[in-house]
């Protein structure tokens, strides 16, 4: 593969829609100067995302699987409100979830993995068009908040995570749309055959 840096002179690419890099070295923050860009699949990059990612407000998808950024999520990344897919699985970033997230509302896929800690935000409950959040192998922890687990189309992922979800309320009475559940201790792992 290619090594060193992207060009700072990508910026000028004012027309770009489709970014696939197949490269190593960083994310240059002429990055933010695609204002057309919505579509975006670094591979094999690493450190910092810069924070000029929030200037692609055009953006539909970006896909930051296959890299080892490093480093938190930027706050910026709640401007990308044209954002339908974002994919932070396979990385190394950490810190918490920033609460803008909350403002994607546009978004149907959302994947966190990594070292991603502390509580999940109730703000992702605004996601009124989420269908998938999978959170595989964080360190969330906490419990699930309402605003969640009461968006109508969602189907969450949360194995290998920290995170529970208090029932104590829940009232499934009158949700005749729920076709599958399961519901385990914090020692179960889907590969077990017995409970501990």
């Amino acid at each position: 593969s290619l090594s060193g840096s992207i060009p700072s002179e990508i910026g000028l690419l004012s027309k770009l829609k489709y970014l696939e890099a197949v490269f190593s070295g960083t994310l240059p923050t002429e990055i933010g100067l695609l204002s057309n860009l919505e579509y975006l699949n670094p591979w094999s990059f690493n450190g910092t995302l810069p924070t000029e990612i929030g200037k692609l407000t055009n953006l539909l998808d970006l896909n930051l699987r296959h890299n080892a950024f490093s480093g938190t999520i930027p706050s910026d990344v709640g401007l990308l409100t044209s954002l339908t897919r974002l994919d932070l699985s396979g990385s190394v970033l950490s810190g918490t979830i920033p609460t803008e997230i909350g403002l994607l509302d546009s978004l149907v896929d959302l994947y966190l993995e990594g070292n991603l800690s502390g509580n999940l935000p109730s703000e992702i409950g605004l996601m009124t068009n989420l269908q998938d959040l999978t959170l595989v192998g964080t360190k969330l922890s906490g419990t699930i908040p309402n605003e969640i687990l009461e968006l109508s189309n969602l189907s969450p992922s949360i194995s290998g995570s920290l995170l529970t979800v208090d029932l104590t309320e829940a009232d499934f009475s009158c949700d005749e749309t729920i076709v599958e559940m399961v519901l385990t201790t914090k020692d179960y792992r889907p590969s077990d055959t017995t409970w501990n």
